[in-house]
């Protein structure tokens, strides 16, 4: 006959299997790049890139504030999913095909940080990009931010700043394409 400790020690051992598979499971898997830059007229564009096949069903704009350290400011979807591995969305007027959900005020607090990540249907994801509007201006319009996975690379800041062939690129090199 077994042991009541024996017992617990199998039933124990079995719960933890179960909850690594789990949370395993719940983990998107990281198939593109997420960047942002301003335009030639100096507003937010949104830059996703991905692999073949992980076209992305939206992004989401997040921030936080003394009283919420983490909370959605816009929810952006897209139907149909776009084609290619790149495109370009500008936040405050979304293009036909996307929409966002509350709309995006044209201007943001220029010194508070935002993140901004793309995501497919839990499928996979698109690595985000931290970022304040301050900062974006200091580049100039054309020049993509984004995070990078190289960490050796990386500058003070821990983001790079690439224009549109380079952050392509970029794309099917780090993310394996």
């Amino acid at each position: 006959m077994c042991s009541w400790s024996y017992v617990r020690m199998i039933a124990t051992v079995a719960a933890l299997v179960i909850a690594a598979v789990t949370l395993t499971a719940c983990t998107a898997l990281q198939h593109g790049v997420t960047g942002v830059m301003l335009g030639p007229s100096g507003r937010l564009i949104a830059v996703l890139g991905w692999c073949p096949g992980h076209a992305p069903d939206g992004m989401t704009l997040y921030t936080e504030d003394a009283q919420r350290p983490s909370f959605k400011v816009s929810k952006f979807t897209v139907d149909p999913r776009p084609e290619g591995t790149y495109a370009e969305v500008p936040l405050a007027d979304p293009p036909l095909g996307w929409s966002a959900d509350p709309p995006l005020l044209p201007t943001l607090d220029p010194q508070h940080q935002y993140t901004l990540s793309g995501w497919t249907k839990n499928t996979s994801s698109a690595r985000n990009v931290d970022f304040t509007v301050a900062s974006l201006k200091n580049i100039g319009p054309g020049r993509i931010v984004f995070q990078r996975l190289d960490v050796k690379e990386k500058d003070e800041s821990g983001v790079f700043r690439l224009g549109v062939e380079d952050f392509q690129r970029e794309v099917r090199d780090q993310d394996g394409c």
